[in-house]
């Protein structure tokens, strides 16, 4: 089964200067957001989803 994190299990996990070091660190590796997979916006009955997957070295996310 996948884990599910909501958004308190997130903030307990990383904190904001944390995420701040590791996206600087990616980005400083290498990371291209512009080369990235292309983000999709799917409309649903009660507003959109939107997928933004990526990757980065061996691992991707959504």
């Amino acid at each position: 089964m996948i884990p599910y994190l909501d958004a308190d299990a997130i903030r307990r996990a990383l904190s904001p200067s944390a995420a701040v070091d590791a996206i600087t660190a990616a980005l400083r590796s290498g990371l291209d957001p512009a080369a990235s997979v292309a983000r999709t916006s799917v409309p649903l009955s009660h507003g959109e989803l939107l997928m933004m997957p990526a990757e980065a070295g061996g691992h991707a996310g959504v």
